[in-house]
């Protein structure tokens, strides 16, 4: 988990903070069960739609210019402080059994996002066989 509170802004960024969540899958042919859930906190009483995407590095820290994975998803905020979920759920095929490294990254898809924080990123990573 991420405590970590980030401001927003409509650019492709990096968002995880503390070191990254990763596994090592124990085949090749295995799969990475991923889970993520963003709670980003309204900065301003007006439409902010944060878009956001998961980004993969296989033996080295993840960047949000590495493999994406997953589609982007997204939270609506219109109240200042109120706080909307972002979440995704996937299944991702690395094709190792090096460490497989993800992180969390705004994308230039966001729009509005005038002081919008996360004050929460959660992922969840587990192996499941072919």
């Amino acid at each position: 988990m991420d405590p970590t509170s980030d401001t927003l802004s409509d650019a492709l960024a990096d968002l995880w903070d503390p070191a990254q969540p990763n596994i090592t899958p124990g085949a090749a042919a295995n799969t990475v069960l991923v889970s993520v859930v963003i709670d980003v906190s309204g900065g301003a009483a007006d439409d902010e739609s944060d878009v956001f995407q998961i980004f993969r590095a296989i033996g080295a820290s993840a960047t949000c210019t590495d493999t994406a994975v997953g589609g982007r998803f997204s939270a609506f905020t219109t109240v200042a402080g109120a706080v909307a979920t972002a979440s995704a759920t996937f299944l991702d095929s690395p094709g190792t059994t090096s460490t497989v490294y993800y992180t969390v990254c705004s994308t230039t898809d966001s729009t509005g996002t005038v002081n919008n924080t996360t004050p929460r990123i959660q992922v969840t990573l587990m192996e499941l066989g072919p």
